[in-house]
């Protein structure tokens, strides 16, 4: 039974050694796996102090961003209460024009009654003129009345004369 348990035991520890053997080929996987993870950590150790000093170099970049920034705040500000000035300044003028609006109305409404007014002169002087016109021409035929009567008269004195010549 020795011999059985030797073997046995002989077994085991062969099972043993073969098992010792894969376990140590896993540590050796396992160390070149913690080799080239040592080396990933390496890489991004530098690129993490790259990247920090990226960082730094962006936040620097991003307050004086904020400088400019709060001084473009301050200018716009300033802008606005221009604007707001300007605001006050034009509704000011809005009621000055309003308020010159209501004479400039009066105006117009004084204008327009002148112009029926001229209008209606202008109609009184054409009738005028049609009424010089007709005088003139009445005038004409008084004239020329006259003329005939005088004409007439001439003969007349000249037949009276010749009658009182024959008597």
């Amino acid at each position: 039974m020795l011999r059985v348990s030797l073997e046995t035991l002989r077994v085991s520890l062969e099972m043993l050694g073969v098992s010792l053997e894969t376990f140590g080929a896993s540590l050796e996987t396992l160390g070149a796996s913690l080799e080239t993870f040592r080396a990933s950590l390496e890489t991004l150790g530098a690129s993490r102090e790259t990247l920090g000093v990226s960082l730094e170099t962006l936040g620097a970049s991003l307050e004086s961003f904020g400088a400019s920034l709060e001084t473009l705040g301050a200018s716009l500000e300033t802008f606005g209460v221009s604007l707001e000035t300007l605001g006050a300044s034009l509704e000011t003028f809005g009621v000055s024009l309003e308020m010159l609006g209501v004479p400039l109305e009066t105006f117009g409404a004084s204008l327009e009654t002148l112009g029926v007014s001229l209008e209606t002169l202008g109609a009184s002087l054409e009738t005028l003129g049609a009424s010089l016109e007709t005088f003139g021409v009445s005038r004409e035929t008084f004239g020329a009345s006259l003329e005939t009567f005088g004409a007439s008269r001439v003969t007349f004195r000249e037949s009276s004369v010749m009658l009182g010549e024959s008597t």
